[in-house]
């Protein structure tokens, strides 16, 4: 059926890991052969169904690959203006798609007002916006997030930006209006609530249940869930006026109606941390402690901002706080780790990592630790395979890179020009996309610490390997 796909994000991506037939079929060189193949092999032996890597980011792959989607239709917020305006972004996101594409695209496409067609996994696909969305006769499969409602633009998609200011710039029955002009049969809707991960505030939660009621979707929960999303936003009120006491009432009643507001999401502390804005993360945390002293996630958070400021005994204190009341916190779990390590107790920060990868164990950031305590523990082979590891799940920062080139110099040479690929790789991706955000932020001492690294990154390659 013809998908369409309201959304701030794409949510198509290539997968990370294929079956080997598709590995065999799609990839478009031996290189690629390589990596897949060492990538899929890594996933074996750790047990990982593949099924599980399929999340609310990637999910259109595998539905275009089985067939179930004949063309694709992403609907952007804003207007024909807005959508001017966020061509470079597009393009970037076009050209990201057309490197890992195994079915080719023709043409790089062209850019008309509000509306651009190309071909995506050998399939037709377009970028639009609700007013230059066509009419669709057909059936369709109407697929709709609500960051949609509250990202106002691709400028604005990264749920750190614009915190705690994030507005609704459509109405949801303005939205409804114009699904039924336009499309005749949606024939299977699915809707995201989209909070976790902060791209949609969680005080906007309750949109998706009100899009769901206006067309036609009945639940006995629903109506539940609609009185928790206004307790919930009362709750908000009195935090902001630092009025803790009706907060806390507020609060309890949203989770007694709906349970799933009690998430790390239930404030901006998250996306605060995210954001490098220690303070105001704090004064989050701290406000939820008052509201809910059995808030785990409030704990964990004070440690990951104890752990940012290099205060790594009291990282810990709270990090076994938050554990004591979740024994599996996996935010906990690593974050203790990491300031054991930094303490030096290597054994019990081995012993935290093993833990938490019992919970999920294909995480870059636990094999990227795990590396470093083998170096520190005088096993550095150990250390480059874990590295290695990390590596193909998807680290790719240049202290990870450094160490990789640093022991492959010693253990593995055959793999520096492979690593240097890599590198090459990261250096274009900095200065394509982070170097640009720091110098739009002024934050010229990060960019010179950042290309000092990148230079001693090159440098560290044997000299017969450099260009």
């Amino acid at each position: 059926m013809t998908l369409i796909h309201f959304d701030a994000h794409l949510d198509f991506a290539f997968p990370e890991v294929k079956d080997v037939r598709l590995i065999l079929d799609e990839a478009r060189n031996l290189a690629e052969i390589k990596s897949q193949l060492e990538k899929a092999i890594l996933f074996r032996r750790k047990k990982f169904r593949e099924e599980a890597l399929t999340d609310m980011g990637n999910y259109i792959y595998p539905a275009m690959r089985d067939g179930i989607i004949k063309e694709f239709y992403w609907v952007i917020p804003g207007d024909i203006g807005e959508f001017r305006r966020c061509r470079g972004i597009m393009k970037r996101i076009l050209e990201s798609l057309r490197k890992e594409d195994p079915c080719s695209p023709g043409a790089f496409p062209s850019f008309k007002p509000g509306f651009t067609e190309t071909r995506l996994y050998g399939r037709p696909f377009y970028i639009v916006v609700m007013d230059t969305l066509p009419a669709v006769d057909g059936p369709v499969l109407l697929d709709i997030d609500t960051d949609f409602f509250t990202v106002d633009s691709l400028k604005n998609a990264d749920p750190a930006v614009q915190i705690a200011r994030r507005k609704v710039w459509m109405e949801t029955d303005e939205f409804i209006g114009a699904i039924r002009r336009k499309i005749a049969d949606p024939r299977f809707t699915t809707i995201a609530h989209s909070v976790n991960g902060g791209f949609v505030p969680m005080i906007f939660k309750t949109i998706a249940d009100e899009l769901a009621a206006a067309l036609g979707y009945r639940e006995q929960g629903l109506k539940a869930r609609l009185t928790a999303g206004e307790y919930f936003r009362k709750f908000r009120e009195a935090f902001d006026g630092k009025d803790f006491g009706s907060a806390k009432t507020c609060y309890r009643e949203a989770l007694k109606l709906n349970p799933a507001y009690n998430v790390p999401d239930n404030t901006y502390g998250p996306l605060y941390l995210r954001a490098g804005n220690y303070r105001r993360a704090e004064k989050e945390w701290q406000g939820m402690l008052l509201v809910n002293g059995d808030d785990g996630n409030a704990l964990s958070g004070l440690g990951y901002i104890r752990l940012a400021r290099k205060k790594y005994r009291e990282a810990g204190d709270y990090f076994s706080a938050a554990l004591r009341m979740k024994p599996e916190h996996k935010e906990s779990l690593a974050g203790l780790a990491e300031a054991e390590y930094r303490l030096k107790n290597y054994a019990k920060a081995k012993d935290l990592i093993a833990k938490f990868e019992r919970l999920e164990p294909m995480q870059d950031f636990s094999r990227y630790l795990t590396g470093k305590i083998l170096e520190k523990t005088g096993q550095p082979q150990a250390a480059l395979t874990s590295y290695k590891e990390a590596l193909q799940l998807g680290m790719d920062d240049v202290d990870l890179l450094t160490r990789l080139v640093r022991l492959s110099r010693r253990y593995e040479k055959t793999n520096l020009d492979y690593l240097k690929k890599r590198c090459e790789e990261r250096r274009k991706s900095y200065l394509r996309l982070e170097k640009r955000i720091l110098l739009k932020k002024g934050n010229t001492t990060e960019v010179k610490r950042a290309e000092e690294r990148f230079r001693k990154l090159f440098a560290s390659f044997p000299s017969h390997s450099c260009h």
